[in-house]
């Protein structure tokens, strides 16, 4: 082989080896413009996010910097359920959506969408006694037997309590302590505290993954009455109080409690108005006091005062009974209300094909409110707090 003949045969192999080199070198930083991109379009949907819960912020501020939260709160107000405002909105190159399903499943086996802010008084608290005796008779709803429902619950006051004995929500001694839990397989203790995060339930003995999350507990093949689970029912936030303009049906049947079967069917049908949808602008509203309220063009909205005793036998039925026992939970156990000041933010931000969810639990501390409306220049917005905050990775 001549001279000619060898360096053809070299120069085509350094040509070749060049391309591969090139091929991999662009290969190489194509990949990485793309995860360049990929983590500026992460960072830019947590921004969207949280553009996205300012916003509902916002709606939720200018009720009182117009006198406007007259000590009431619902979901056909601005914050709870307009889609405008939250439903797909282009923001920033993206998109958000504040939405979150309502725990009513008497007409979806989800429950109902609304987009907005979620009111966490309507859910039982379960850092409160009183939210536990409500959490006691929801599992009773549920098909519970009593002694497993006051086991879970006096399990649930034994995880708070500072002491190392099992208390007693029945007649029975009933829930656990440190003996309990300390005799698993993989043991651990009580926290002697309330709880800070409200998955820390399942912990706590008798309390499952279907019981908390839903699912078939009965094996019929169907997930029926309860079995949808407590995920969307209790809060670990809030005083405490259940408000009765938001809260679910299953949420209200355990505050009403034994023996007033038929009575959150009663409110939720009067409160979810003419067209029988909850979170619309004819929804009728309870409160303490008398109070009219007008939606601009929407006209004026339909309210009953819990103080009028003549009001309760035109709202489908309710007896003097049934009246009495509403007043008695607001005046002297303290447990509904009509007015709310912690709400949960579920916001979910896109960019392309980038998404980021994020939760979090908002505490409006409200300045006083007063029962005259237009005194905007007099009402400071309220001071903000970030309760809770969690971003799915």
């Amino acid at each position: 082989m001549d001279n000619k003949g060898a360096i053809l045969i070299v120069t085509s192999w350094i040509l070749a080896i060049l391309t591969l080199f090139a091929v991999g070198v662009g290969f190489r930083t194509g990949l990485e413009i793309k995860l360049t991109g990929y983590n500026l379009d992460k960072v830019k949907t947590l921004y969207i996010a949280k553009a996205g819960i300012r916003r509902a912020v916002i709606e939720k501020w200018k009720e009182y910097a117009e006198g406007r939260s007259l000590n009431i709160d619902s979901y056909a107000e601005d914050w709870g359920n307009i889609e405008e405002y939250f439903k797909e909105v282009k923001f920033g190159g993206g998109s958000f959506e504040l939405s979150f399903y309502h725990p009513d499943f008497a007409d979806s086996k989800r429950g109902i969408l609304l987009y907005g802010l979620e009111d966490e008084s309507g859910r039982i608290n379960i850092n409160s006694d009183k939210g536990v005796k409500v959490f006691k008779n929801l599992l009773l709803n549920f098909g519970f037997d009593l002694k497993e429902a006051e086991d879970i619950a006096g399990s649930i006051k034994d995880w708070r309590d500072e002491d190392n004995v099992a208390q007693s929500v029945g007649e029975e001694a009933s829930g656990a302590e440190d003996a309990y839990y300390q005799s698993l397989e993989e043991p651990y203790s009580t926290r002697g505290e309330e709880f800070k995060a409200l998955e820390e339930i399942l912990l706590v003995k008798g309390v499952t993954d279907k019981l908390f999350y839903g699912g078939d507990r009965d094996g019929d093949g169907v997930i029926g009455k309860g079995e949808h689970g407590l995920i969307n029912l209790l809060t670990v936030y809030g005083a405490g109080k259940i408000n009765i303009n938001t809260a679910p049906r299953e949420v209200l049947d355990g505050a009403f409690g034994i023996g007033y079967s038929d009575l959150a069917s009663k409110v939720v049908d009067y409160r979810n108005g003419m067209d029988g949808d909850f979170g619309t602008s004819d929804d009728r509203w309870f409160t303490m006091g008398d109070i009219i309220v007008e939606r601009g063009t929407k006209g004026l909205v339909e309210v009953k005062d819990l103080n009028d005793e003549s009001w309760y036998g035109n709202i489908f039925g309710i007896t003097n009974i049934e009246y009495t026992r509403i007043r008695d939970l607001i005046t002297k156990e303290g447990l509904l209300s009509t007015s709310s000041g912690v709400y949960r933010a579920n916001v979910t931000a896109t960019v392309d094909k980038v998404r980021k969810v994020v939760t979090a639990v908002i505490s409006f501390n409200a300045p006083l409110q007063v029962e005259n409306r237009g005194f905007s220049e007099e009402i400071p917005p309220p001071d903000i707090e970030y309760l809770y905050w969690h971003e799915e990775r």
